[in-house]
């Protein structure tokens, strides 16, 4: 899997004159197979493009406040027993159960000095035992809960939401022994044989691979995981987001065993949230050419599967459904697909040999830099690669005022 080594974003503006294969009005011309033409830009034998099917809207975006801490504690505590059943003892979770947040002046807190660690590096005690006094005053504001060991990582957020979550069972196949689980990632310890876009109705695929326990379709998988991340999120997420799945990889764990990693995103009255298909979430500031800075979040939540029946991980994703949606304002002018694609092709008119491999209506939220918080608007993106530089890129073309932005990745 490529690491991201950076990331560009660029505001384009139409050119004037249209480049050559495309017309003044919102159709293209088509080749002698009969597919469009627009100029420079070419599309891949498994193009895909998916299209709204209903109104779109407008909407603001506000993350659930704190949790009091008792609340927290209880929640977290039910989280852990629902991913790792009967696994740890009241004693072990007392060692475990660790914290992450601000003391009462709000300034990071020392948690857990160097001093309660033994010789051999490991915490003698947790630091929320150590804490809870303090963390109980209500002096403090609530903190992140968290614990990290051998048989699993779990992060919960201030309001009870899931930043992730990993248990063990890809985990020790390729690191019997460790300590740690962390956030571990199977699909960059092992190979990725597919990689199958799945669009939003109409899903088919043929494809069943063997996994811990048993054979399981991939169609099986992705509609279990849904299910599986909502339940997973149930007391907190927002149930107008709809968990979805844009893009499944089948990763080979050895041995004649198999994974599915799932890329996650939402869905809000018919039309997915903008998310990509890519190891990192990215936070960045990008500045606009008059000069303003704007913060956007692009955090693409995963869920890996390797047992029929439970999730062995689910990562960055919870925490953005936690919200609350308000200010919903139906946009009565959304620029159609084919005036999308007209708008690309004048913007990138003095570039060559671009390939679309898809393309999709999606909700893009302009969240705050720390926390989900923020307005949403809509927009077509398209992935495309540069056929002459090699680098892979996401064009978005808003669908109200056609402004249209890249986004470069290498």
């Amino acid at each position: 899997m490529k690491k991201l080594a950076g990331f560009t974003a660029i505001l384009l503006t139409a050119a004037s004159v249209l480049p050559t294969g495309c017309r003044g009005d919102s159709a293209a011309q088509t080749d002698s197979a009969g597919k469009p033409v627009y100029g420079n830009i070419r599309f891949s034998d498994d193009y895909i493009a998916e299209q709204p099917g209903g109104k779109v809207y407008t909407f603001d975006m506000t993350a659930h406040p704190s949790l009091t801490m008792q609340a927290l504690y209880d929640l977290f505590d039910r989280k852990v027993e629902y991913f790792y059943p009967d696994v740890f003892t009241a004693e072990q979770k007392k060692l475990l159960y660790n914290v992450n947040g601000k003391d009462g002046e709000g300034e990071d807190a020392d948690w857990l000095p160097k001093t309660e660690y033994d010789a051999d590096g490991n915490p003698t005690v947790g630091g929320f035992e150590r804490n809870k006094e303090k963390l109980f005053s209500g002096d403090c504001p609530t903190p992140w809960l968290w614990f990290n060991c051998d048989r699993g990582c779990i992060q919960m957020l201030p309001n009870g939401s899931l930043q992730s979550v990993t248990c063990d069972a890809a985990f020790q196949i390729n690191n019997a022994g460790s300590k740690t689980v962390a956030m571990y990632c199977a699909a960059d310890a092992n190979t990725v044989t597919d990689r199958i876009p799945v669009p939003q109705s109409g899903f088919q695929s043929s494809v069943t691979r063997h996994l811990l326990d048993r054979d399981l379709p991939l169609t099986d998988a992705i509609e279990k995981t849904k299910l599986l991340v909502n339940e997973a999120d149930r007391e907190t997420a927002n149930p107008q987001l709809v968990p979805d799945v844009t893009e499944a990889w089948v990763v080979d764990m050895g041995n004649g065993v198999y994974g599915y990693h799932l890329w996650l995103t939402s869905v809000f009255n018919g039309i997915r949230i903008d998310t990509s298909p890519m190891k990192q979430g990215i936070g960045l500031n990008h500045e606009q050419p008059d000069g303003n800075t704007q913060a956007k979040i692009r955090l693409p939540g995963y869920a890996f599967m390797m047992e029929s029946e439970r999730l062995d991980s689910i990562m960055a994703y919870g925490y953005l459904r936690a919200c609350e949606i308000s200010n919903v304002q139906e946009q009565q002018t959304v620029i159609s697909y084919d005036e999308a694609l007209q708008k690309l092709s004048e913007a990138v008119s003095g570039w060559s040999d671009l390939l679309i491999s898809r393309a999709d209506f999606v909700y893009t939220p302009h969240y705050a830099e720390t926390e989900c918080s923020g307005n949403a608007d809509s927009a077509w993106k398209f992935l495309v690669q540069n056929q002459n530089d090699g680098y892979d890129y996401v064009f978005y073309v808003h669908s109200q005022t056609g402004k249209v932005e890249y986004y470069k990745y290498w």
